[in-house]
């Protein structure tokens, strides 16, 4: 099933859910990596390379799920008000920071006067003036504060869905995962 329904998230829904997650994911373990090796050196470079394709393309597509998203019925929420309301909350703070994380690193390389490469694919220039005092005050934005939150809501989003699983013993969990059929309500 392609479309969302009242009590289930279609295959489109789940697709975004999972491929933002691995990207997200993929550009920590980049940026991680990237530290084992000295600057200069070519593979520094191929995982920061690896680290910016990744996050532009979280940027990119945020926006096609986000239409999405609107477009489509939101499956029924379990738990009380207060569950849901966090849920609200949290899933638009997500959404927020899939956009500031990889906007606030295409700013600072703009500003830092480097273009950023998809994958080796396209580039996108240089447009903005160099200003390397404020590239390196949105570096520290980016890496000390918006990233961080990043990390943080994905854990909590988890222990949400794990809390859904476990105590709730509720569906919230299973009707996330790519194979899950389950049931209409």
């Amino acid at each position: 099933m392609m479309k969302n329904t009242d009590s289930r998230w279609g295959w489109v829904a789940k697709s975004f859910h999972w491929i933002m997650f691995f990207l997200i994911v993929g550009a920590f373990v980049a940026i991680d990596q990237r530290e084992l090796y000295e600057r200069g050196t070519a593979e520094r470079d191929w995982w920061m390379t690896l680290h910016r394709s990744l996050g532009l393309s979280v940027f990119f597509l945020v926006w096609l799920r986000l239409g999405w998203r609107l477009t489509q019925t939101t499956p029924q929420n379990f738990g009380g008000y207060g569950m849901a309301k966090m849920a609200s909350i949290g899933h638009a703070l997500l959404y927020l920071l899939m956009i500031l994380v990889p906007l606030s690193a295409l700013l600072m390389s703009q500003l830092g006067g480097r273009p950023v490469s998809w994958f080796g694919l396209f580039e996108i220039p240089v447009w903005l003036e160099t200003n390397r005092e404020l590239a390196g005050q949105i570096k520290d934005i980016h890496a000390d504060i918006l990233a961080p939150a990043l990390f943080v809501l994905i854990l909590l989003h988890i222990a949400g869905g794990i809390w859904h699983h476990v105590v709730d013993r509720d569906d919230v969990l299973k009707r996330m995962l790519p194979f899950w059929r389950g049931k209409d309500l």
